[in-house]
């Protein structure tokens, strides 16, 4: 097993990476899967020692090294907030306008939901593979809170989300006749 360079952690094979489980989390169900403390002597103090000298993931180094990756991920999170509620919006501002005339019936309820849920899933599954299909600030702060997200593409997200949601509805305003009717 060699040294680290340059913030990495070291290449371990399958044994290893078990026994730096059992190291780390010390659970009992590492050693009820065939890993017992025999299994773990050939270890040594070194690699636990290396791997526990490895850098957090939020030093400044780490968090920007993918930075330009960050962007444009956060510049298709705001394309695809935009398509996102563009077809949503406009859904519910066709269904609107049409209830106005004709009276609230569970027809126009039901045509406002399908719009919002097929414009999510048309959204998601274009854009799930390069942002994760989030279009929303909440899950994206779930996301973050959890670990899943680092803090750089967090404020990316944020960012994008939100101006994507404004241009959604301004381009349904330049589109539609009239005022919004989404309320």
């Amino acid at each position: 097993m060699g040294p680290i360079r340059d913030g990495a952690l070291p290449l371990v094979d399958q044994s290893e990476m078990k026994c730096l489980e059992q190291y780390y989390y010390g659970d009992v169900t590492h050693i009820r899967r065939g890993i017992s403390e025999a299994n773990c002597s050939s270890l040594s103090q070194q690699t636990m020692s290396s791997v526990a000298r490895a850098p957090s993931r939020y030093s400044t180094p780490v968090m920007f090294s993918t930075f330009k990756l960050d962007c444009k991920a956060a510049a298709l999170e705001f394309v695809g907030t935009t398509f996102f509620l563009l077809l949503g919006l406009g859904g519910i501002q066709a269904a609107n306008s049409e209830a106005e005339s004709s009276g609230t019936t569970i027809g126009h309820v039901m045509y406002i939901a399908t719009s919002m849920g097929f414009s999510l899933l048309v959204s998601a599954w274009l854009f799930y593979r390069v942002t994760g299909g989030l279009f929303n600030p909440n899950i994206t702060l779930a996301l973050f809170l959890v670990g899943v997200i680092n803090p750089i593409r967090f404020v990316l997200f944020c960012i994008a989300q939100l101006v994507g949601s404004i241009a959604a509805s301004a381009l349904l305003l330049a589109l539609t006749p009239g005022p919004l009717a989404v309320k």
